[in-house]
């Protein structure tokens, strides 16, 4: 899917490049190439047996803070990198929230906090550099998660986690604006590939 939207991107550009612009282009090489066949989604979510398998190993790993960024993710629908970035000055303890800055689509969000995400929260030490988990990198953290889904067997990727978060509130009943809100999903049509609800 990647590379089809780059390759419609490049379309677009050179036929804007030719119509608009005026740029003597002979041809669009975008034209002859074919797009590739896109695998369908998948909706793959963690059951409440393997996210307790994960949380039980996840007491034995070094990484001390990989609980709660499970719980994160699974609660509250944290990407890996808005975990890795949250300061504890964001979070106001008192509401349940937190204020994610720069996410990945450029925009700040404020975020609700589940009980048990505050309550391991107040478990860990107070970092130096104000984040909330000790985590230097995205290749820090998969190393540790990949050790977790070694001891369990749940392989599982981490982004799973929030596809479980968007389905497990669709079926508690939330809205799609509610959803939406808390992850950070701007378009709805990738929102509803998040969400996997059985019959």
């Amino acid at each position: 899917s990647t590379v089809n939207k780059y390759t419609t991107l490049i379309n677009v550009s050179i036929k804007y490049a030719r119509q608009i612009l005026g740029i003597y282009v002979p041809n669009n090489p975008c034209e002859f190439i074919k797009r590739l066949k896109e695998p369908e989604f998948q909706g793959e979510v963690i059951t409440h047996e393997e996210e307790e398998r994960l949380l039980k190993n996840a007491i034995k790993s070094k990484a001390s803070w990989i609980t709660l960024a499970i719980m994160l993710g699974i609660d509250c629908g944290l990407r890996r990198g808005e975990i890795i970035k949250l300061r504890r000055e964001n979070i106001n303890f008192l509401t349940s929230t937190a204020l994610l800055i720069g996410t990945k689509n450029g925009s700040n969000r404020d975020v609700g906090l589940s009980p048990r995400v505050i309550a391991e929260m107040h478990k860990l030490p107070i970092n130096i550099d104000g984040r909330v988990i000790h985590c230097p990198s995205n290749d820090n953290f998969q190393h540790f998660y990949s050790q977790l889904q070694r001891w369990t067997g749940v392989k599982k990727s981490f982004h799973t986690t929030r596809h479980t978060f968007a389905s497990r509130c669709a079926m508690n009943g939330w809205s799609i604006a509610e959803i939406s809100a808390q992850g950070g999903w701007k378009n709805l049509s990738v929102l509803k590939r998040y969400t996997y609800i059985k019959a």
